[in-house]
């Protein structure tokens, strides 16, 4: 399967948790506007709803969720 026989995956990540950030708007907007498009796929990731960990093994501290959406996404992009 090369990639053009499959759906296009862009994960959309609001990279920001502050209070009042202004990039939420833009996030959603972006988000809306790739749903629009045929053959592609996305997903929107709010940092603010990661379960980071800041204490223990390096493996133990990756939100599985987040990190397989990220392999997901580097899956995509490759040509086949």
């Amino acid at each position: 399967m090369t990639t053009l026989d499959r759906a296009l995956f862009i994960p959309v990540i609001l990279g920001t948790g502050r209070r009042g950030r202004l990039s939420e708007p833009v996030a959603n907007f972006v988000f809306a506007e790739l749903l629009k498009r045929e053959g592609i796929e996305s997903d929107l990731i709010d940092v603010r709803a990661i379960a980071f960990q800041i204490e223990g093994p390096a493996d133990e501290l990756k939100d599985s969720a987040f990190a397989a959406k990220m392999a997901r996404a580097r899956r995509a992009a490759r040509v086949s």
